[in-house]
């Protein structure tokens, strides 16, 4: 076994990924989950915005799976950071809101990913599907989209990122 782990390790590299959310028990459940897939490693677990931004500059991961709520500094307005200096960065935003303006934040900022936290079955294909540089909205909100993008009165009041130098 310990040699085909070592075969596997040269052929596979795993998808490293950090974890961000505010609920301490979803962040676990989550890594928990991800640890039994063999092509995904773990490297980082955060509780808000502020801890995305210093565990992707630290680890450097593949892939940020955040929620989007969270204390001090939001998931989407760590998005916006990272992106800033890593344009090329993936980032899933996992949450429990289904919120027209989240989705067209999210579209906004430059998420890979958008998806809801009650769909968890689909975290684990959606984070190898983002690695492979696909963008990945579950289906519910790929349905509001056209709308989002058809709302006349679409400005969203950006002076919440001043702060952060977006």
């Amino acid at each position: 076994a310990l040699v085909k782990d070592i075969i596997r390790g040269f052929i596979m590299d795993k998808i490293k990924i950090i974890i961000v959310d505010d609920d301490a028990i979803v962040a676990m459940s989550l890594k928990t989950i991800l640890s039994a897939a063999e092509d995904i490693e773990v490297v980082g677990i955060g509780h808000d915005g502020s801890d995305a931004v210093e565990l992707f500059r630290t680890n450097l991961p593949d892939i940020v799976l955040t929620d989007i709520q969270m204390g001090s500094m939001s998931g989407l307005e760590a998005t916006a950071v990272i992106l800033k200096h890593n344009p090329d960065a993936k980032i899933i935003l996992l949450t429990t809101f289904l919120d027209d303006e989240y989705v067209r934040e999210a579209l906004r900022v430059g998420a890979k990913g958008y998806i809801l936290k009650q769909d968890f079955e689909g975290v684990l294909p959606a984070i190898r599907a983002v690695n492979s540089g696909q963008n990945v909205f579950g289906d519910k909100i790929m349905d509001l989209i056209p709308n989002l993008m058809n709302e006349k009165n679409n400005k969203k009041d950006m002076s919440a990122y001043d702060k952060y130098g977006i």
